[in-house]
C-alpha cells in the first residue's frame, strides 16, 4: 500500500470529528430509544479458590527431589464452564482476561473454540470500537509491517461457515457475544464483540445476538480500557468499509500506522482452573526438606542427604480473578537417608536398574512400586525385568520387562517410579521389539544410511559404523562388508558405485588414480575381477567419469574439459558454446528443465541465442525469433532454472529498443543499442521524436518534412526555432514552435508532411497561450503549471495557482497544518480546489471530493490556520446550493448559481419561472427593467408579487404583478427586455380583475375559483 496516512490528516482525526462523532450519537440513541432497560451488571465475579483433592501424607526413604503433581487439586468454585485467555497488548502490566463459556450455548460455543483451537485468534486485532456499546474482533490478522510496505493491508481471519443463532442470554455489560449481518440471525462466523454497556436492544434485535459467555473477575478493566482507545474512519486508508471505528493505540507523526497501533490479540487458548490460580509452597523446616515448583508448575520436595523426621508442607493457591485464597497441609516423613546396598542388574542409559539382598527392584537409588508396594525381581513369575530409563520428554520415566513367550511389556512409571500403564509388545513384533530394545540401549540401532555419492542409478553410502551400502545393499569383499575407515587406511577410497554394461562396479581412487571392483550382473557380493579406471587426464579415466556420471577430478564436467567460444561478449556476462553447441554464461552451464541449453537443438526449434546478461538483479537470456526478441529469466545469479518468459519486443518497439539497451547490443543493425530516438514531448496521443543520428523529427512514427525536405531539429533550432509539441488539435495536424517565449504552430496535413498554414504567435502569458498549453497538455513557460494559474475568480477573492503548484487567496499563500497547500498533491488525495472567497465574515476554501463539495474555514482574514472543516454538501442538497450562492458558482455546471429554477405560473403559452438567484424569466427569455435582470426575491421587498406571464393579452407580451390585492401590468416589447408601459390597477371584485383571473388562468384572489 502506498502511504493512504494521510488522509488521517483530513478525515476524522479524533473522536471529536463530526461523521464520528455523529455515528456515535446515533447509536447511542437508538439504545436509549428501546422499550427494554437492564440494571448495569458487572463481569462474573469467582467466590473463592478451594480444595477439591486433598495432598496425601508422605514417607520419603530417599534423598533424591521427588515431584507431586499440582493439577486438579484445587478448583475455582464459581467456574463450571470452559475457560479461554485472551493475552492482549493493552497498555497495563496485567494485560489479560479471561472468559467463562455458558453452557446452554453449545452450537456457537463448537463454532468459537474452533477458531479459539487453530489459532485463529491468535495476533488477530479488533477492528471496531465504539464509546459505551461495543468492541468487535475476530475478522483480521493484524499486519506485520507498515501502512507503507506491501502486505500491510488486514488480512481476514478464514471463516468455515455460519452457526445457527442461540438467543436467549442478556447482553449485559461484560458479556460476548456472536456478531452477524444485518436481517440474517444464522450468519454469524468468526467475528465477535463484548458488550461495553447495557445492551439489552440486542436481546431482540435481528433475532437477537447471541450473548455465549462473561468475562471473568477484573478482566473488564482490560476490555474498557482497549475499548477507549482512540478511533479513526479507516475505509478509504485500507479500501475496507467494515474499518470506519478501527481503535489504535498511536497515530505518529508521518501519520503511517504501524503494527503496533493496532488494538490486538496476541493469543488465544483454553486453559484449565489451574491456570486460574498463582500458588506458593512453604516448608515447617527448609534445613530439612526443600520445596518449589518446576516448570510444570508441579510441586517438587527436595530432602536434604542428612535429614529424618517429620515436616508440614502448605501449599496455597490465590485466584487470579479475586484474589481469595485456599490452603492445603500434609506432612512429609523422611527416613534415615542410610539405605539398602542396592546390586545392578542393568546400567546403560541414564538409570540404573538394581536390585537390593531381597530382591527388592530400585531405579538408581528410588525404590520401584507396583500397587503401593515394592516390586521385587520375582513379582511376576513369567516377567524378567531388563532396563529402566528416564526419557524425559520423550516419554517419561519407562521400565522394560521380557515375558517368557518372547513378548515385552513396557510400563509407564509415576515421577517417583510407581507403575500406572502398560503396553504389551507382541513376540512376533520384530520391528518394535527391536525399536524398544535400541531405544533402552539393549541393541545396536539399525543402520543409519549417508550418501557419498548418489549420480546414476545407484547411491553408494555408508552407515554410521562406516560400512559401505550400494542403495540398501551391503557391498561385500571375501565375504566381509567393505569398511569405509578401514579401506582408506589400506590407501583406498570409496567414491562411486553403479552398473556399467550389465555389471556392477564399484569406484576407489588410490591417490589421484581410479580403480574398480566389477561384481557379475546385480551382484554386490563377489568381486569376479579388479578393471583399471585410469590416471587423471586419460581417455579411461574421462570414460569411466562418463560410466558413473561423477566428476573425479572437480573440473566440474563429467567427461573431456570442454572447449567453449565467445557468442557474445558485452556487458559482464559472455555467452558460450562449446565443442557440442551446448551453452555457458561465462563458464556456467545454461539449463533449461534440467537439461543443458544445446545452441543447436534451439535452432531447429526457431530460436537463436544472441545475449547473455543480469538485469535488474537476475539474469537474462535473450533470444530471436524470427525478427521478435524473447527472453528467459533466471532467479539471482542462477543460470539453472527459468522462473518466467518476459517478452524482448518485435522490432521498432519500445520493448525492443530497452532489451537493447538492458543487453547492451545492437539488434536490429540500426548502430545503436536501444531507442534510435530522443523523446521531445509525449503528452497527448502523439509523440514528438527526434532521431539520434540524424536529428530528423518524427510526430509519433511519421517523419516530418518542410517544402519536400526532412525537417532536421538542430536545423530548425539553428533558425531560433524549437520544437516543443506535436497532437490532433480540432481534427487538425499541428506543431508547435517557440520563437523566445512566444508559441507559434505549424497545421500539417494528415501524412505529417506538408504544412497547410502557419498560424497563432502567443505571447507568454496571454488566454491564447494559456489555451494552447491545455490543448497540448504540456507546460511551454515552465510555470509547472499547464493552463491559466487562475483556478476561480467569482466574487471578492481570485484562487489561484503558482508556480510549482501552490495555492493563492489573491497573493496570500493558502497553507494547512503550517504547509502551503498545493493543488496537485491534493488532487492525488481526491480532493480539487474550486473557489475561495469570504463567507460570514470568515474566508473558506471549497473542495470538490468527487461531486460532493468540502469546505476548510479559516478565522477572519486569516489564509494559515484552519478553525473547522465545513460541510459542502451533495449535489442537490440544500447545503450544497447555499455554497454556489456564498461562492457565487455554479459548481454543477447546471447554469444557475444556487437551486434549480422554480415554476411561478404555467398557465397559457408562456411559463413564469425564477432560477436559484431568483431572476425571473418568460419562458426561455430572460426578463429585465431598465436594462438590469429582473430579480424576484428584489421586487417581493419593494411589495410586488410576481404573478403570471404571457404573450397573448391583446396582442402584447404582459408580466402581472400583485400589489397588496391589487393587480398591475408591465407591457413588454417583443424580446422581454424592454418595457413599453405599465398600466391596469385592478381591484379584487371588479370585473377587470376576474377578467384577467380567466386571461392568465389564475385564481388570483384565493376565492370561489378562477373568475367571477
Amino acid at each position: 500500500m502506498n502511504s493512504l496516512s494521510k488522509l488521517f490528516e483530513i478525515l476524522h482525526l479524533s473522536r471529536g470529528e463530526m461523521a464520528l462523532r455523529k455515528s456515535h450519537r446515533r447509536r447511542r440513541a437508538r439504545r436509549q430509544g428501546s422499550a427494554l432497560s437492564c440494571e448495569t451488571l458487572e463481569p462474573k465475579q469467582l467466590l473463592a479458590a478451594d480444595v477439591a483433592v486433598q495432598f496425601s501424607d508422605i514417607v520419603l526413604d530417599t534423598t533424591d527431589p521427588v515431584t507431586v503433581a499440582l493439577e486438579g487439586t484445587f478448583e475455582d468454585t464459581a467456574v463450571s464452564g470452559i475457560v479461554v485467555k485472551f493475552e492482549t497488548n493493552a497498555p497495563l502490566t496485567d494485560n489479560d482476561f479471561y472468559v467463562e463459556l455458558t453452557s446452554n450455548t453449545p452450537l456457537t460455543n463448537a463454532n468459537f473454540l474452533s477458531y479459539v483451537n487453530s489459532g485463529a485468534y491468535d495476533n488477530s486485532k479488533f477492528h471496531r470500537s465504539v464509546s459505551d456499546f461495543v468492541l468487535q474482533g475476530g475478522g483480521f490478522k493484524h499486519p506485520t509491517v507498515s501502512a507503507d510496505q506491501p502486505g500491510s493491508d488486514p488480512v481476514a481471519i478464514p471463516t468455515t461457515g455460519t452457526v445457527q443463532n442461540e438467543p436467549g442470554n442478556l447482553n449485559t455489560r461484560g458479556t460476548i457475544a456472536m456478531a452477524k449481518l444485518g436481517g440474517q440471525p444464522d450468519s454469524a462466523t468468526s467475528q465477535f464483540f463484548f458488550n461495553l454497556s447495557e445492551n439489552s436492544f440486542l436481546d431482540s434485535d435481528n433475532g437477537g445476538y447471541t450473548a455465549f459467555g462473561d468475562v471473568l473477575g477484573s478482566g473488564m478493566t482490560v476490555v474498557d480500557t482497549m475499548g477507549s482507545a482512540l478511533t479513526y474512519d479507516a475505509q478509504t486508508y485500507y479500501s475496507n468499509t467494515a474499518l470506519s471505528d478501527l481503535p489504535l493505540w498511536n497515530i505518529n507523526q508521518d501519520n503511517i500506522v504501524q503494527p503496533q497501533d493496532f488494538v490486538k490479540i496476541e493469543n488465544a487458548d483454553v486453559v484449565t482452573e489451574s491456570a486460574l490460580m498463582t500458588y506458593t509452597v512453604t516448608s515447617s523446616d527448609t534445613a530439612k526438606l526443600a520445596a518449589s515448583f518446576d516448570s510444570n508448575g508441579d510441586l517438587v520436595l527436595t530432602p536434604n542427604a542428612s535429614a529424618s523426621g517429620s515436616v508440614t508442607v502448605t501449599v496455597t493457591a490465590t485466584s487470579k480473578l479475586d484474589n481469595s485464597t485456599d490452603s492445603d497441609t500434609f506432612s512429609v516423613q523422611l527416613n534415615s537417608p542410610a539405605g539398602p546396598t542396592i546390586t545392578p542388574i542393568e546400567s546403560l542409559g541414564s538409570t540404573v536398574l538394581g536390585k537390593d539382598a531381597t530382591g527388592k527392584l530400585y531405579a538408581d537409588v528410588q525404590a520401584i512400586s507396583y500397587g503401593g508396594q515394592h516390586l521385587t525381581e520375582t513379582q511376576f513369575a513369567t516377567f524378567t525385568p531388563r532396563a529402566v530409563e528416564d526419557f524425559g520428554s520423550n516419554g517419561g520415566k519407562q521400565m522394560l520387562f521380557e515375558k517368557i513367550d518372547g513378548s515385552y511389556s513396557l510400563w509407564s512409571m509415576t515421577s517417583s517410579w510407581a507403575f500406572q500403564s502398560n503396553v504389551i509388545i507382541g513376540a512376533g513384533d520384530t520391528s518394535a521389539i527391536n525399536a524398544t530394545l535400541v531405544k533402552f540401549g539393549l541393541a545396536d540401532p539399525a543402520p543409519v544410511l549417508t550418501p557419498i555419492e548418489s549420480a546414476g542409478s545407484t547411491v553408494l553410502n555408508q552407515d554410521q559404523n562406516g560400512n559401505l551400502y550400494a542403495g540398501e545393499t551391503a557391498i561385500e569383499y571375501n565375504g566381509n562388508q567393505l569398511n569405509f575407515q578401514t579401506w582408506v587406511n589400506k590407501g583406498y577410497t570409496a567414491v562411486s558405485a553403479d552398473s556399467v554394461n550389465g555389471n556392477n562396479r564399484l569406484v576407489w581412487k588410490i591417490g589421484d588414480v581410479l580403480y574398480q571392483f566389477e561384481y557379475a550382473g546385480s551382484s554386490w557380493t563377489t568381486v569376479t575381477r579388479g578393471v583399471a579406471g585410469g590416471a587423471p587426464s586419460s581417455a579411461r579415466y574421462y570414460a569411466t567419469e562418463i560410466e558413473q556420471g561423477v566428476d573425479f577430478d572437480n573440473d566440474t564436467i563429467v567427461g573431456p574439459p570442454i572447449t567453449i567460444t565467445a557468442i557474445e561478449s558485452l556487458g559482464d556476462t559472455v555467452l558460450n558454446q562449446d565443442q557440442d553447441g551446448n551453452l555457458y554464461a561465462g563458464e556456467t552451464a545454461i539449463e533449461y528443465n534440467g537439461n543443458q541449453l544445446n545452441f543447436q537443438e534451439w535452432v531447429n526449434k526457431g530460436y537463436t541465442a544472441v545475449s547473455a546478461d543480469s538485469v535488474n538483479g537476475n539474469n537474462r537470456l535473450v533470444w530471436k525469433i524470427g525478427d521478435v526478441l524473447y527472453q528467459f529469466v533466471y532467479a539471482g545469479s542462477s543460470w539453472t532454472t527459468v522462473t518466467g518468459g518476459v517478452a524482448g519486443g518485435a522490432p521498432d518497439s519500445d520493448l525492443y529498443y530497452a532489451t537493447e539497451e538492458e543487453q547492451g547490443l545492437d539488434f536490429d543493425g540500426d548502430t545503436i543499442a536501444g531507442t534510435p530516438f530522443d523523446e521531445i514531448e509525449t503528452s497527448g496521443d502523439v509523440v514528438l521524436k527526434k532521431h539520434k543520428s540524424t536529428g530528423i523529427m518524427y510526430a509519433g512514427n511519421n517523419a516530418l518534412e518542410y517544402n519536400g525536405n526532412a525537417l532536421t531539429y538542430q536545423g530548425w533550432v539553428s533558425k531560433g526555432y524549437t520544437a516543443v509539441a506535436a497532437d490532433m488539435v480540432d481534427d487538425k495536424y499541428v506543431l508547435v514552435w517557440k520563437i523566445g517565449t512566444a508559441l507559434y504552430q505549424w497545421e500539417y496535413d494528415s501524412s505529417w508532411t506538408t504544412v497547410v498554414r502557419g498560424f497563432g504567435s502567443r505571447a507568454a502569458g496571454t488566454d491564447a497561450y494559456f489555451n494552447t498549453e491545455q490543448q497540448f497538455d504540456v507546460d511551454f513557460d515552465d510555470d509547472t503549471i499547464v493552463g491559466s494559474p487562475i483556478i476561480e475568480a467569482a466574487g471578492s477573492t481570485t484562487l489561484s495557482l503558482g508556480q510549482n503548484g501552490n495555492l493563492y487567496a489573491g497573493e496570500t499563500a493558502i497553507e494547512y497544518n503550517g504547509n502551503q497547500l498545493n493543488f496537485q498533491t491534493w488532487v492525488n488525495k481526491g480532493y480539487t480546489a474550486v473557489a475561495a472567497d469570504t463567507v460570514n465574515g470568515n474566508n473558506r476554501l471549497v473542495w470538490k471530493i468527487g461531486d460532493l463539495l468540502y469546505q476548510f474555514e479559516y478565522a477572519g482574514s486569516s489564509w494559515t490556520t484552519v478553525t473547522r472543516g465545513v460541510a459542502g454538501g451533495a449535489p442537490s442538497s440544500a447545503r450544497y446550493y447555499a455554497t454556489e450562492i456564498e461562492q457565487g458558482l455554479d459548481f454543477d455546471d447546471d447554469a444557475i448559481v444556487g437551486p434549480p429554477t422554480v415554476v411561478i405560473e404555467d398557465f397559457g403559452n408562456v411559463s413564469l419561472t425564477r432560477n436559484g438567484s431568483g431572476i425571473l424569466f418568460a419562458g426561455e427569455n430572460q426578463l429585465e427593467f431598465n436594462g438590469t435582470p429582473l430579480n424576484y426575491n428584489l421586487w417581493v421587498n419593494r411589495g410586488w408579487t410576481a404573478m403570471a406571464a404571457d404573450d397573448n393579452v391583446e396582442g402584447k407580451n404582459v408580466l402581472v404583478w400583485k400589489i397588496g390585492d391589487v393587480l398591475y401590468k408591465f407591457e413588454y416589447d417583443s424580446t422581454w427586455t424592454t418595457v413599453v408601459r405599465g398600466y391596469g390597477s385592478q381591484a379584487p371584485g371588479t370585473a377587470g380583475f376576474y377578467e384577467a383571473e380567466v386571461g392568465y388562468g389564475v385564481n388570483f384572489d384565493g376565492l370561489n375559483g378562477i373568475g367571477n
